[in-house]
């Protein structure tokens, strides 16, 4: 009896282990013929982008600063907060883009609605940039972006936009149409 135990134990571990190599063979052919077979050759660590625009090609790119006089430390120190505004410009172009694609008045206003909170975030951290620089940092940080923004078909500032003035805050997304009525 104790003879035929061994063989029985030896069938189910093989039968057990022949199991699970079917399932990790049938996971990996379902992942490999999906997106992940994808993104694992466009990994994180092959993207595209800068950092926070996976979704469309960078507005502002942080390398170009050092050809405008930054150093790396002013460069170090506003990162984070360069790296959302990006983004943020990023979206308001695509929202631009769906934007003026838009046939009706109400998908019109509903993309300049999205806009305004990207609208803010990317003012928002603008202004914690230039809080950070020197006034002649702040100046070219500033000519910078406004470059970028008239190469990317973003609108300029109007002369009442003002970063210290909260006022301002949620009225332009940065494409808008001449205001009716106004």
């Amino acid at each position: 009896m104790n003879s035929k135990r061994p063989v029985r134990d030896r069938t189910v571990f093989w039968v057990a282990a022949f199991g699970l190599l079917g399932w990790a063979v049938a996971v990996v052919m379902v992942f490999a013929s999906s997106e992940w077979s994808e993104l694992k050759s466009n990994g994180p660590w092959h993207s595209r982008h800068e950092p926070a625009t996976m979704e469309g090609p960078p507005v502002i790119i942080l390398r170009h600063l050092s050809d405008r006089g930054f150093d790396p430390a002013s460069i170090r120190a506003i990162e984070p907060h360069f790296h959302v505004l990006n983004a943020a410009l990023v979206t308001i172009v695509e929202l631009k883009q769906a934007y003026e694609m838009s046939s009706s008045e109400s998908d019109r206003d509903r993309r300049l609605g999205e806009a305004v909170h990207f609208h803010t975030t990317a003012d928002r951290h603008e202004e914690l940039i230039e809080n950070l620089l020197t006034p002649q940092l702040r100046e070219r940080f500033h000519g910078y972006v406004r470059e970028r923004e008239a190469e990317a078909g973003l609108h300029a500032d109007t002369p009442w936009h003002k970063h210290e003035d909260p006022a301002h805050r949620g009225i332009s997304p940065g494409f808008e149409t001449p205001w009716r009525g106004h």
